[in-house]
């Protein structure tokens, strides 16, 4: 059924507002959301290709995709955050060399501010208390964020003016911490 709406890219953007009201907002088709976490946590772990068949490379469902895991990583198994927010970034990061597109880049590192955001805060941006999100998860955002975000998009963006690579360049404590202090403020 799918193929025959233009391969299918008519139904990516429904489908990811259906999935999208089913992961953040209060009202939900069922009692549990468990269904709807398990779904992304199974579309994380696609081959790069099959998630690109899935969504699309570069396109406006799988920047919506990014853009939940706000919402869906912390409900992950906290064994699965790292395997999983390795391969969106392998994913995001492709996009970004191949097709010089930012926009799932974009919305996965604003994701991962977010989740950081409120769990210091403690609250939603509307002011609502918020569940607890577990150390492990936040440990593991920084550790990504530091030790392969941050060099990658070192190495993939150029600095005008930049005359040297940063590939290879190892990262010391006090300078991830510094890059983990401005990122998280």
């Amino acid at each position: 059924l799918a193929e025959r709406f233009e391969g299918g890219n008519t139904l990516k953007m429904p489908c990811m507002k259906l999935l999208s009201s089913q992961i953040k907002d209060r009202q939900r088709s069922g009692l549990d959301d468990r269904d709807f976490i398990n779904l992304m946590l199974y579309i994380t772990k696609l081959s790069v290709p099959a998630f690109h068949s899935l969504l699309g490379r570069g396109s406006e469902a799988a920047e919506m995709f990014m853009s939940l895991m706000e919402y869906a990583l912390p409900k992950f198994p906290s064994g699965t955050v790292e395997q999983a927010t390795m391969h969106l970034w392998e994913i995001c990061h492709k996009d970004l060399i191949e097709l010089k597109s930012v926009r799932c880049s974009i919305a996965l590192i604003t994701s991962f501010g977010r989740i950081l955001e409120k769990a210091r805060n403690g609250v939603s941006k509307k002011g609502r208390s918020i569940d607890m999100i577990a150390p492990v998860i936040i440990s593991t955002l920084q550790k990504i964020v530091v030790d392969t975000l941050f060099p990658a998009l070192c190495n993939t963006v150029k600095v005008p003016g930049m005359q040297t690579s940063l590939e290879g360049i190892h990262i010391s404590v006090k300078d991830a911490s510094s890059v983990w202090s401005a990122y998280n403020d």
